[in-house]
């Protein structure tokens, strides 16, 4: 029943998007990709990349760069789950940039948490604790003592990596 569910809902948020983007309401049509996204989310699955790889081309027709680095920074997420760490890392870096050009500095710390945790995976252990350690710098700057925590965590798993 929850997958019948799941499906109506994504048919509906597909739907609404077709529609907003027919109408030219852009604004609109990233609402129905934001609500798409949120229920693949649920389940990092392939098709979880459509909706953030459609709402990043969007924010970056309309220069909504905030909400474009969160999509790219998003669809960072899916590739690293995928195990398709060339685009992970390309995302990532695309949304630390901007994070970093509009002053978002927890943007920055999770876009240099994120590439530590693709780096870890691919055995970098020199990039991965260079990411991890300018992650927590900003975490720890900023009071956030969840993104310290969970970068110490990163920094001791970095111990059984060769």
């Amino acid at each position: 029943r929850r997958q019948s569910n799941e499906d109506q809902a994504t048919s509906s948020y597909i739907e609404a998007q077709k529609i907003f983007a027919h109408i030219g309401k852009a604004d609109r049509e990233v609402d129905a990709f934001s609500a798409l996204r949120d229920l693949y989310h649920r389940s990092i699955s392939v098709t979880a990349e459509v909706p953030y790889t459609k709402a990043q081309k969007i924010f970056a027709r309309k220069v909504f760069e905030g909400d474009q680095a969160n999509a790219l920074f998003g669809i960072g997420v899916v590739y690293r789950h995928q195990s398709k760490y060339d685009q992970a890392t390309l995302s990532y870096t695309q949304a630390h940039e901007i994070y970093s050009r509009i002053s978002h500095k927890n943007g920055q710390a999770n876009a240099l948490y994120g590439l530590g945790e693709v780096y870890r995976r691919q055995y970098r252990k020199e990039q991965a604790l260079s990411s991890y350690k300018q992650a927590r710098e900003i975490y720890a700057r900023l009071g956030k003592d969840s993104g310290v925590r969970q970068v110490t965590w990163a920094l001791l798993s970095l111990r059984s990596v060769p």
